[in-house]
């Protein structure tokens, strides 16, 4: 039995990320939506982080876990319950453990007989605390699975081979010689003293095991050995089928308090939105968006401007003065498209997204005065360890990349990146001040084109709008900011 909260697909729940990936968690700002989420719990954090980045590609996962998602909102006392509970039997399981000894027959056999009565009460609690409301496929099949494996008859039914398992009443090892002068495998059952009379002997076959008995001195260690190694071999079967049950018990744990950690999550960041609108993203081929919101501004309670845009393709090229917002719309995107595929809502009144195969982010970094080469080829190697992970239909999201060169260099540099990515079915989006290379991909009417919006007066809107790129910078309203009215 698997939980499934999240689909079908295998997660990797120890999956750490990879360089590129890490990079793009740190471009995106992504620590302020995972500090909530997991509210200072180190498992939550690194298991939320590792999901972001293992989103769903497959249309009807990505709606199945939306659906969760939903449950999950209606249900934070359920999503509680089964994180905790899962939490508390996992770290159960672990006492006793010793890592030297878990192949060792015995150890495996009372192991396992230890935690099989702990996983099949959990499970217990878990479905008796199944909500009356459940609307999503998922939770469904989840606890239909415990009501169909989990009957008082069926529990009582591994309780009590649990128990007799334990041998405490000693048990019965028996084999015996082939023609071949081979032994038969050796098979142990419990213990039962000899039953009286010789027709009930006859069918009873563990009351004709009597043979031939004798005595261990007390000092006798070599014997003693050989006998421990004789009951070990009687042993390996049952310590084989004992530790793939408890295996399976752990890994269904397991999942459940990874998937309901990542529901409590979204939970909690559910709650700080306050008065903003959210929706669950709806997938399509081409990105729209409708009054979208950069979610670390709202969860932060600063002032926030939702942005509208329609119909874009494989680019988007973002231009004009700094200050104005190109940096947190990017950042919005890249998150936007994460959150969209793990099942998440946005903060927004609509948002259609298409699915991507990856993420790739190339922002501009501060100088490092380690750097052993030029700014622009560290700019050149970055970017060439991208390309090392793509693959078609991934979302590069670039930051002022290639500018620290001259505007005719940088913009011939852009300009070939942009086409081989396209080339290679990849979409761009690209925030640059670099006005060769945007004209020229506008006059060839490639990609879409949108700068800050500003009032008549001049003030920054922080409004994404649809305009040819321009090559001012705004350099006016920066010289009048330092001179004032003198430079009238």
């Amino acid at each position: 039995m698997k939980s499934n909260l999240l689909g079908t697909t295998t997660l990797d729940y120890q999956k750490k990320l990879l360089p590129f990936e890490q990079t793009a968690f740190e471009d995106l700002e992504l620590h302020y939506l995972v500090d909530i989420m997991a509210e200072e719990d180190e498992f939550l954090s690194d298991t939320i982080s590792s999901l972001l980045f293992q989103p769903s590609t497959n249309k009807e996962e990505i709606t199945s876990r939306q659906e969760s998602v939903q449950d999950a909102l209606q249900n934070k006392t359920t999503i509680q319950q089964l994180y905790e509970r899962s939490t508390s039997v996992i770290e159960e399981e672990k006492k006793g453990f010793w890592g030297r000894l878990e192949n060792h027959p015995t150890f495996a056999v009372s192991h396992a007989l230890k935690n099989i009565p702990i996983f099949i009460e959990g499970l217990s609690e878990i479905k008796e605390q199944r909500p009356k409301q459940l609307h999503s496929k998922a939770f469904r099949s989840f606890y239909d699975q415990l009501d169909a494996n989990l009957t008082e008859e069926k529990k009582d039914q591994m309780l009590q081979l649990a128990k007799e398992l334990k041998f405490k009443k000693g048990e019965n090892i028996y084999s015996h010689l082939m023609l071949d002068s081979s032994t038969k495998p050796l098979q142990i059952f419990p213990y039962q003293p000899p039953i009286r009379g010789k027709i009930a002997r006859m069918f009873n076959r563990s009351s004709n095991l009597k043979g031939y008995s004798f005595t261990i001195a007390e000092r006798d260690e070599s014997t003693f050995r050989n006998l421990s190694n004789f009951k070990e071999r009687a042993e390996y079967r049952i310590a084989q089928e004992l530790s793939r049950v408890n295996d399976s018990f752990l890994e269904l744990f397991k999942s459940i308090r990874v998937e309901s950690g990542f529901l409590l999550g979204v939970i909690r960041l559910f709650e700080k939105i306050n008065h903003y609108p959210t929706c669950f993203p709806e997938i399509s081929n081409r990105l729209s968006l409708k009054e979208n919101h950069y979610m670390p501004l709202v969860l932060d309670r600063q002032s926030s401007v939702g942005n509208t845009l329609e119909g874009i393709g494989k680019l988007l090229v973002i231009t004009g003065a700094n200050q104005g917002g190109k940096t947190t719309f990017l950042k919005m995107l890249g998150q936007n498209q994460l959150l969209a595929q793990s099942g998440i809502f946005v903060v927004g009144e609509q948002l259609k997204i298409p699915i991507r195969q990856k993420i790739f982010t190339h922002f501009k970094q501060e100088e490092d005065e380690e750097l052993d080469k030029g700014k622009l080829a560290e700019e050149m190697s970055r970017f060439s360890e991208l390309l090392n992970f793509g693959q078609p239909n991934a979302l590069f999201l670039f930051n002022e990349s290639f500018a620290s060169t001259n505007e005719t260099e940088g913009s011939l540099i852009s300009e070939e990146v942009v086409q081989g990515l396209l080339q290679a079915e990849e979409t761009v989006v690209f925030v640059t001040h670099q006005y060769e290379f945007a004209e020229k991909m506008y006059e060839k009417n490639i990609g879409t084109f949108i700068r800050p919006s500003r009032s008549q007066e001049g003030e920054r809107l922080y409004k994404m709008v649809l305009t040819e790129p321009k090559p001012t910078g705004y350099g006016l309203d920066i010289y009048q900011k330092i001179f004032g009215d003198e430079a009238n």
